[in-house]
């Protein structure tokens, strides 16, 4: 790939720095990415440490303590080989989608009902097990190849699928059942009797 410095017209390249010209694209990108996601969690984490509930009840610590498991799922897969981070990037990205995705909706209907959320999720606990299945294995040469990698990331995919959606679905029909209501539809009221 050629650099970022070929691609664009020597007006524009004058003002850009020499170290952002020589970069591929595909570098560019990722930079530019990691620096948009590193200003929205910082400005997250103004935002929930300066909130003034937390503030007043000084709750900073509490509000943190629900980050360590986003945190430690984000980072686990920086633990791995580097051939499975490269090989593997799709079914590493889904199982960390779905977990994120679950766990973020397990924490709005927790906040909704005014229930506790603990800091460290069990729903976790397997794709960490994995992540360090991988890497242990990978590092004394035992059982896995790339085969049985594939196989294990794809089924941990399908297990997060399935917890997700059976976690929505019990949610939803409990949820429909307290508040007397239709999922997707207006109850109509019953007609009294006479």
């Amino acid at each position: 790939m050629s650099p970022l410095g070929d691609k664009l017209p020597v007006v524009v390249s004058t003002y850009i720095p020499s170290a952002v010209l020589t970069m591929e694209l595909r570098h560019f990108g990722l930079s530019i990415w990691l620096l948009t996601s590193a200003i929205l969690i910082l400005g997250s984490l103004n935002r929930v440490l300066n909130n003034e509930s937390v503030v007043a009840h000084n709750l900073r610590f509490s509000a943190l303590s629900k980050l360590v498991t986003p945190f430690l799922i984000a980072v686990a897969p920086f633990w791995l080989p580097k051939h499975i981070i490269e090989n593997e990037t799709r079914l590493l990205a889904i199982s960390m989608g779905l977990l994120m995705s679950f766990l973020t909706m397990k924490m709005i209907c927790f906040s909704m009902a005014k229930q506790s959320y603990a800091a460290i999720q069990m729903e976790a606990f397997p794709y960490w097990a994995v992540i360090i299945l991988i890497q242990t294995d990978h590092s004394n040469h035992y059982l896995l190849n790339n085969t049985v990698d594939k196989i294990i990331l794809g089924a941990l995919c399908v297990w997060y699928a399935y917890r997700l959606l059976d976690w929505s679905k019990k949610a939803i029909a409990q949820i429909c059942q307290r508040l007397d209501i239709y999922c997707f539809s207006i109850k109509h009221p019953k007609p009294k009797s006479e």
